[in-house]
């Protein structure tokens, strides 16, 4: 999706507003607030007045982008202020760890997805460490697996609102007479101002939409005991799982349409795209707001990858000679797409395997490697299943 030219679109029609008008106390100006007065405790930092363009990386892992932490060498947790962070969740749920900012407020180019790295650890510590989780290969995760999943785990929450955002845009651009923002509308009169248990409504379903993404009994029984003890309209997620999903993203649509709560539901839910018929994860920016104050452990996306920083190993060496001739020449062209990591080289994190990822040459052959001493080592190439038995000789 074009986001880039629906932005241009609703400046156009004067439907994008500064935030400060839409919700003096919104969560979103607490959160940029609170980032900004941190800075100087962390000299690497840059002011939001002067963000940096969206890191992300294009790997395969369900396209949230692949993070890794640039000190391979240090797998340990780090100590951080866990009562200060439960604390902050009770308030504000979710959006205590990670936040949207719309593209309908200004500055525009600010807008995504922002996600702490205080965030990232405490929901591998508190949520999926606590339901230990086994590979394919019976290997446990190690600690980047479970940083990787809880770094997915608040995307998806942040995507809903996203998709939420794409729903008001659609009635905007439906109707060439609207002339206030759905989404202004909406976010003022209902998100700011629930009536019931339940509400706000959207945070309710962005739970119950990551919910929905994570499986087996022991790990979902852990993501719902943390939910659960999150304030009104998070605690609600129960209420719209499974078939009553629909249900809610039917009363949330009427909520967006109308710019009130209301009893009556219209049948809204077409403008949902939860299943990402025309939106894809890499249509938002994704910023990772690094707020740790010891830099190993700082977290970042793998974005690209250098010919200069490749190092064949021995094995690697052997395992190219081994090769069919055909498959030799397609190595060869997927080595020139490692400066992008495009989507075709489905770039992943081998689960179970400490900082060893691997990428794919054709259907049945991939690579693995590793990053170390600022270079990428290669370790393996050949047969699929070969190579996520043994990555590493």
């Amino acid at each position: 999706m074009d986001i880039n030219t629906i932005i241009t679109e609703l400046k156009e029609r004067r439907l994008i507003s500064e935030l400060r008008e839409v919700a003096p106390e919104h969560l979103i100006l607490r959160r940029e607030e609170e980032f900004i007065k941190n800075i100087p405790e962390f000299p690497n930092r840059t002011p939001m007045d002067d963000f940096p363009n969206p890191n992300r990386g294009t790997g395969s892992e369900d396209e949230v982008g692949v993070i890794y932490r640039p000190n391979e060498n240090e797998v340990d947790s780090p100590e951080y202020d866990r009562k200060r962070i439960r604390a902050k969740i009770e308030t504000d749920g979710m959006d205590a760890l990670a936040w949207y900012r719309s593209f309908h407020w200004t500055p525009t180019d600010k807008w995504g997805i922002y996600v702490t790295t205080s965030g990232i650890y405490y929901i591998a510590d508190e949520v999926f460490k606590k339901a230990p989780q086994i590979t394919a290969q019976n290997l446990y995760f190690d600690n980047l697996d479970y940083l990787r999943e809880s770094y997915r785990f608040l995307f998806l929450h942040e995507f809903f609102h996203f998709i939420t955002d794409i729903a008001a845009v659609s009635l905007e651009m439906g109707s060439p007479t609207i002339v206030k923002s759905k989404y202004e509308i909406y976010t003022a009169q209902v998100y700011e101002k629930p009536t019931q248990d339940y509400q706000p409504i959207e945070e309710a379903l962005a739970n119950a939409f990551t919910y929905h993404r994570f499986y087996g009994e022991k790990l979902r029984n852990q993501i719902s005991i943390f939910m659960d003890d999150q304030p009104r309209g998070y605690n609600s997620f129960r209420r719209f799982l499974w078939g009553n999903f629909r249900k809610g993203r039917r009363e949330l649509g009427t909520s967006l349409t109308q710019g009130s709560a209301s009893h009556s539901i219209a049948p809204m839910e077409i403008l949902f795209d939860c299943q990402y018929e025309n939106l894809s994860f890499s249509d938002v920016p994704v910023y990772l707001v690094n707020d740790m104050k010891n830099p190993k452990y700082g977290i970042s996306f793998v974005n690209s990858i250098k010919l200069s920083e490749l190092v064949e190993t021995s094995t690697f060496s052997q395992d190219f000679i081994d090769l069919p001739e055909n498959i030799k020449e397609k190595y060869q062209k997927q080595r020139n797409k490692f400066q992008s990591l495009s989507r075709g080289l489905n770039f992943e994190k081998l689960k179970g395997w400490n900082n060893i990822y691997t990428m794919r040459i054709d259907n049945n052959y991939r690579l693995s490697l590793r990053p170390i001493n600022g270079k990428w080592e290669l370790l393996r190439i050949g047969n699929h299943d070969d190579i996520y038995r043994k990555p590493i000789y």
